[in-house]
């Protein structure tokens, strides 16, 4: 106590407002007794406590070093000087005090304990373990440096020792919500989802009110496809009325997973009535309409994401995208170019763009913008692959070649430009062999995708092993059995064998397929061919 009489009586006013509530008043009374007797630990120790509940904690840490400085031995004042510096992230100088105070009373629990968990926060791991063993070992009993120990072994990824020390902890109490839901996202990080799931549902049958572990848990439905369980958890978070907008657009995104489409709209429909300018949600009922093929809606929406937004671009893609499967590509090009105003270095902007003039026919200008995101990234295959096709549209089959193969040596798993370069050799007759190789290693990435099957057979035929062309090209039909090309190829392998009639039957099934002029006007020659043969000479 202080022994000078104005110091007292600063010290008794300052206990008295502390005591009923008046923590400025209080603060102001001990800094008057500090000024008046600046030699006594204790007021600097209730000054610095103050200082700590006003989030000043620099002052508070002035105080609780001159506390300590005037009585070195008081483990009070080294403790609280600690717990500042800890709370100020100082760890390392925490840990010097706390090992301070052991020095001076090796069985202070506190300090063994706190110092153990500052070891872990430090990463070091082992002495943190080690330091929460010795608490263990006075105190068998001791839940927090089991708590704490799981926490560290988890942090470090000993997963095994983790999950020991959290079931340890919950011997000895086993409803603790925070050794559970850290249980529970362990078994998560370890892709033990039915474990989790099993312990969140316990925490939630302690208590019903832990919404941000009924998130988690629906999170875990969610990501286990068990969208009804998410829903119920959704709708328990909906009715503690915690953060209703989130809520509702999970249960809408639900909705939406679940191709349920109209009460998706509606969910994401109620929140912007709520809040228009959330153009996240604004998005996924855009999604929404799309895949409920309200094509109208999903455009509208689309477009009234603001070029601000982070999903300002994708939003415009989308929008092109759905013109572009209606056959409008004039939109789809004009929906792109007003985005590209805003967002000129938008990349992706920049490829669909091209890609939408390609489709409207100015397939210059489409080369135009992919050799300057060529130029401007070298290293991404995909606009070297997409390049390449166009310089072939164009005719240009050197400059197609050069591209395609630049963009297998950039990534040698494309299986597309894989595919295209050995049909291109294949389609030209040269490098059969290689032509090979590359559809072959296509397909080790895609065994089923029937136009790299076509692109096989088309090497066999080009080779003139006519037996083994037909058996990869019925393959590719049977798979891609839409594809005019394909069938057409068919047709020509089973002509070369003599057997004609067959031929005659995929030529016309290709020319019902087939949009295109050109190759309807060539199919149609091979076909008045060979129904010429098969009446004069016979045939099969």
């Amino acid at each position: 106590m202080p022994p000078e009489g104005a110091a007292m009586g600063a010290y008794l006013r300052g206990y008295a407002a502390l005591a009923d509530g008046r923590q400025t008043e209080a603060r102001d009374a001990f800094e008057d007794a500090v000024r008046a007797d600046p030699l006594t630990p204790l007021l600097r120790r209730r000054l610095a406590g103050l200082y700590v509940r006003e989030g000043r904690l620099e002052e508070a840490l002035n105080q609780a070093t001159a506390a300590a400085e005037l009585e070195p031995t008081a483990t009070e004042n080294l403790l609280l000087e600690a717990d500042i510096l800890s709370a100020m992230n100082r760890y390392e100088d925490a840990i010097t005090l706390y090992r301070r105070v052991l020095e001076i009373d090796p069985d202070h629990r506190e300090s063994r304990l706190l110092l153990g968990i500052l070891l872990g926060k430090t990463g070091q791991t082992d002495a943190a373990v080690a330091t929460l063993d010795e608490v263990i070992d006075k105190e068998p009993d001791a839940f927090l440096a089991y708590y704490y120990r799981g926490r560290i072994q988890a942090a470090a990824e000993r997963f095994d020792d983790a999950e020991e020390s959290y079931e340890l902890a919950l011997e000895i109490n086993p409803h603790a919500e925070p050794v559970l839901a850290d249980l529970a996202l362990l078994h998560e990080v370890r892709q033990q989802p039915e474990q989790a799931i099993e312990i969140y549902e316990k925490i939630l049958r302690i208590n019903p009110r832990k919404t941000e572990v009924r998130r988690r848990l629906a999170g875990l439905y969610m990501r286990e496809e068990k969208f009804d369980n998410a829903l119920e958890q959704f709708r328990e978070l909906e009715r503690f009325d915690v953060d209703p907008q989130d809520t509702r657009t999970k249960i809408g995104l639900i909705f939406l997973e679940t191709g349920d489409h109209q009460r998706a709209a509606q969910e994401f429909s109620l929140i912007l009535a709520a809040n228009p300018d959330d153009y996240r949600v604004r998005y996924y009922l855009a999604s929404a309409y799309e895949q409920g093929e309200a094509y109208d809606q999903a455009i509208q929406n689309f477009l009234m994401i603001p070029p601000e937004h982070e999903w300002f671009a994708d939003s415009r893609r989308a929008a092109a995208r759905i013109y572009q499967q209606g056959g409008d590509y004039e939109a789809a090009a004009d929906v792109l170019e007003a985005a590209l105003d805003d967002k000129p270095d938008d990349e992706r902007l920049q490829h669909l763009y091209a890609m939408a003039l390609r489709e409207r026919g100015e397939l210059d200008q489409a080369i135009d913008i992919l050799e300057s995101l060529v130029e401007g990234y070298p290293d991404e295959d995909g606009y070297r692959f997409t390049l390449g096709a166009l310089y072939d549209e164009a005719g240009r089959k050197d400059d197609c070649i050069e591209q395609m193969q630049r963009a297998v040596e950039l990534n040698p798993d494309n299986a597309q430009a894989l595919n295209y370069l050995g049909y291109t050799y294949a389609e030209k007759g040269i490098m059969l062999d290689e032509a090979e190789a590359l559809i072959r290693r296509a397909l080790e990435i895609s065994p089923h995708d029937g136009y790299y099957i076509d692109s096989l057979g088309w090497v066999f035929y080009q080779r003139g092993d006519y037996e083994s062309a037909v058996e990869q090209l019925e393959r590719a039909v049977e798979i891609s059995e839409g594809d005019a090309t394909i069938a057409e190829h068919l047709g020509d392998a089973y002509r070369e064998l003599g057997r004609s009639r067959e031929a005659i039957r995929k030529y016309r099934d290709a020319m019902t397929r087939s949009e295109q002029p050109e190759q309807i006007d060539r199919i149609r020659s091979k076909i008045k061919a060979l129904e010429g043969a098969v009446h004069n000479h016979g045939g099969s």
